[in-house]
């Protein structure tokens, strides 16, 4: 399913999952309507999907949005209560998203997931288990580099600005002609009075609603933009840390251009600028952006900020976050270790992307506008020595071997469970009830996932095989009491031919295949 969904998403101008789809019809209105857009008819069927999958959402979210109104009208522009957040600083492309996961793994730390970000109106009711539902339909991995993607994964705040309040410059990708009004949200600096107070607003809201989920936990936020407003932080968050991640700058360009163009491909709802012009647009935006961070450097406090390069990052990433945290102050715990040597082992076959190299006249455009970070960085110094990731503990395979078993116990357990309430509903109401496949698979998947902290494909296999026979088990328990409850005796081939047919009928198909594919997609995430 996700393999077909990736190949129509290729056909251009094909309707596909929107980074917009969970934002509110209000949202849109002001993006299409102040000012007015133009949207080229070809780009119709793309536009006309967000919007419905807005109006759903809209929908959804609306009883949250009503609640928590006067709430943060009162309380939102007020900083206490959410502590002081780590913020991770770096262009995009820089390895931000590769930091975040690493960091994401301390238990005192918490960092928005998707579902957060996407749908910030109605994260704490509607998508608290709405979110589920959505896996059946997004991708495995990360077009752009093939990293896991999933909706509690770490996300980048910035995308709940966009989403909340179009209060971002994320609409710069969808609307090239729009470019030059969405861009000033960058690094805020241009922003009208009334603007900048949105933002804050907004930017204030969206963490206090996390400080309702985060256990207490510091905030762990990356958005690649922030990485210009380290000033406007730190008036908001006088003792907030950071951590600015850097890569060679020509990779970080490469990047970003495929990068660019593939989200204008995705999501553009307007013909994209011609590449050269795109490719010019980039370096000055990156160039710019870092250079603000280097401005605002020496105003941030000892003991508040830390740096490292990506190179270093991957060749010895247990000792560069070490290092980190002990430039910041920050507790590195036993726990934290485990976790990220566990994530780090998965990751091990993990290949990045591999971008052509410039031509002469790329290098003769692009290469001066950037040849100023190497040395801010120290990109032109060699890489620390590769270290070697630290053999497991010999009782971690017994320990990971235990959590598998107890995982196949879990789901056996939520699968006997799940059939005996099934069964007793269809029992008492006389009707199927097919569309219960689906929470079903979603309970068994989650319940394997949870216990073994890290799926498998044989888990996913075994989360879906379980899902199968609690359907059978209803599908034949229903027919024997339902369309057949007048015969005494019914032939095992009536019952089967019976199941057949029924699986055909009207969506039942439909929620079967959801209810499987969900199941198989929980058990075999790499991380709970």
């Amino acid at each position: 399913m996700a393999s077909l969904l990736s190949l129509l998403a290729s056909i251009p101008y094909f309707p596909n999952p929107h980074f917009m789809a969970l934002a509110p019809l209000d949202v849109w209105a002001r993006l299409l309507f102040f000012p007015p857009a133009k949207i080229p008819v070809r780009y119709w069927p793309r536009l006309l999907f967000a919007l419905a999958t807005s109006a759903l959402a809209t929908a959804l979210t609306l009883p949250e949005r009503l609640l928590l109104a006067l709430w943060f009208h009162w309380k939102s522009r007020s900083s206490r209560q959410i502590g002081s957040p780590l913020f991770v600083l770096g262009y995009y492309r820089s390895g931000t998203t590769h930091l975040q996961n690493l960091l994401n793994l301390d238990p005192g730390l918490f960092s928005p997931k998707w579902v957060h970000t996407l749908a910030p109106q109605g994260f704490i009711f509607s998508w608290t288990f709405l979110r589920y539902f959505l896996i059946p339909f997004l991708p495995a991995t990360r077009r752009i580099d093939a990293l896991d993607i999933n909706p509690d994964l770490p996300s980048e705040d910035d995308f709940a600005l966009n989403n909340w309040a179009l209060a971002s410059a994320l609409p710069a990708w969808l609307l090239p002609r729009a470019r030059q009004h969405f861009e000033r949200f960058h690094d805020l600096r241009t922003l009208t009075l009334g603007e900048q107070d949105r933002w804050c607003h907004y930017q204030l809201a969206f963490l206090r609603k996390l400080s309702f989920i985060c256990g207490g936990r510091r905030l762990l936020l990356k958005s690649p933009v922030h990485t210009a407003r380290v000033e406007i932080f730190l008036q908001m968050f006088p003792e907030a840390k950071f951590v600015h991640i850097s890569r060679e700058p020509r990779e970080v360009v490469r990047s970003n251009i495929r990068l660019v163009m593939m989200m204008q491909q995705l999501f553009g709802f307007q013909a994209p600028p011609p590449q050269q012009k795109t490719e010019e647009e980039i370096v000055h935006r990156y160039s710019a952006t870092e250079q603000r961070y280097l401005e605002a450097r020496h105003k941030i406090p000892k003991g508040q900020l830390a740096e490292v390069r990506l190179q270093d990052l991957l060749a010895d990433p247990l000792g560069e976050i070490k290092r980190l945290y002990g430039e910041l102050d920050l507790r590195f715990t036993e726990a934290f270790e485990r976790q990220m040597l566990a994530y780090l082992r998965n990751q091990t076959g993990y290949a990045p992307n591999i971008h052509p190299t410039w031509t002469e006249d790329q290098e003769r455009r692009l290469a001066p506008s950037i040849s100023g970070l190497v040395e801010s960085f120290h990109q032109d110094r060699p890489a620390t020595p590769a270290v070697a990731l630290p053999k497991p503990h010999p009782g971690t395979d017994r320990i990971g071997r235990r959590k598998r078993k107890l995982a196949v116990l879990a789901g056996l357990a939520t699968a006997i469970a799940s059939a005996t309430a099934w069964l007793l509903i269809v029992h008492l109401t006389a009707n199927r009830h097919t569309w219960i496949v689906w929470p079903v698979g979603i309970a068994i998947g989650c319940s394997i996932l949870r216990v073994a902290r890290c799926g498998s494909w044989r888990l996913g296999l075994w989360s879906l095989l379980l899902t199968l026979l609690v359907f059978c088990a209803d599908l034949l328990f229903s027919l024997r009491t339902i369309q057949f409850a007048t015969y005494a005796h019914v032939p095992l081939a009536a019952l089967s031919h019976g199941a057949i047919e029924s699986i055909k009928l009207d969506a039942r198909l439909f929620w079967f295949l959801m209810g499987l594919m969900t199941a198989y997609r929980l058990g075999s995430r790499p991380f709970s």
